[in-house]
């Protein structure tokens, strides 16, 4: 449920030396880093490349196809190899198929048009102040910050989990649980992508998801080994479902659209990873205070207890958009 690398994965357990935790937070504090410069330009992109009417649709394709897809099967391939060669091989290999892709988008990917001016540095300045002085961007980063870090928490901390709870299920399953996750999300974001264009208010179908999300997090210590599985496949499916509509959201809000776009997503991408990178520090602490079951438990309440920030957000529905309070 998420495009970060797992540093908790089964190919790090089965090693004889495993990671300092200082070690891993700086990883995933690079893996923040580089997503949040990843998401902004890339959404931005084609938010400004397609029209209103198929924005949604073209950003669920995107979010799909080329995470969940993606996520999917590396993180069930990378158990198994790990497994069998050692984690060193699978992150050369991860690191090289980053660049060869980022080599290929280099080419491929068209460029702005022409006709678009040179910005000013002052003007790119007037935008960024727009975006960040918008209550509704922010209302929305939050609102749904709860949500994309228990999505983080669940594929991250599954090995370590069925490790201590199931020893006898294997560390394998859980490569088998996690890409039934990430594989979920494609219908999921292929969903929410076509419900947030048939005129419903986003916030709404988007905290329903959220709920649902939620509410199904805290049966994650109590379900058995059939259970997990098909649990973690719902949850894929909501949360591609849910995230598909937060990150079309802001091409939509007054405040935050057009030109502006990439800058409202570079905004809730950063915050949204440093929230997944904080929550996987608080979930170790829980699990090692008072256990994985109330770790899952806080995951879920806290997915939870963050929705009402969405209240911040304005109308957004398609075909009616109410005033940000920005641009009073």
């Amino acid at each position: 449920m998420s495009q970060q690398i797992n540093l908790f994965n089964p190919v790090f357990l089965n090693q004889r030396k495993l990671f300092s935790v200082v070690t891993m937070l700086q990883a995933l504090g690079l893996i923040v880093v580089g997503a949040a410069l990843f998401y902004a330009p890339a959404v931005g992109l084609l938010a400004m490349m397609y029209p209103v009417a198929r924005r949604a649709t073209v950003i669920g394709l995107f979010l799909s196809l080329s995470i969940a897809v993606g996520a999917s099967a590396g993180f069930l391939t990378g158990a198994y190899l790990g497994v069998a060669f050692g984690w060193r091989p699978v992150l050369a290999i991860g690191g090289a198929g980053t660049l060869i892709v980022a080599a290929v988008c280099a080419v491929s990917v068209p460029s702005q048009s022409a006709t678009l001016e040179p910005e000013s540095r002052t003007s790119w300045r007037d935008r960024a102040g727009q975006v960040l002085r918008s209550p509704s961007i922010w209302s929305l980063t939050f609102g749904i910050g709860g949500l994309t870090t228990a999505a983080f928490l669940a594929p991250a901390f599954v090995s370590q989990f069925l490790q201590a709870a199931h020893p006898d299920w294997g560390l394998r399953y859980a490569g088998v649980v996690g890409a039934f996750a990430f594989a979920s999300s494609v219908p999921g974001a292929l969903l929410g992508s076509w419900v947030s264009e048939q005129g419903y208010d986003r916030r709404r179908v988007l905290a329903l998801f959220a709920v649902a999300f939620g509410s199904l997090v805290l049966l994650i210590p109590i379900v058995d080994r059939i259970g997990l599985a098909v649990l973690f496949a719902v949850l894929g499916f909501l949360f591609g479902a849910a995230i598909s509509i937060a990150v079309t959201m802001p091409s939509y809000l007054p405040a935050t659209s057009g030109e502006r776009t990439s800058l409202a997503i570079g905004v809730f991408e950063s915050v949204q990873g440093f929230l997944r990178f904080g929550g996987a520090v608080v979930f170790a602490g829980f699990e090692v205070i008072a256990g994985f079951a109330w770790a899952w438990w806080t995951s879920g309440l806290v997915a939870l207890g963050t929705l009402p920030f969405l209240l911040g957000v304005p109308i957004n529905r398609r075909g009616k958009q109410a005033p940000d309070p920005t641009q009073a």
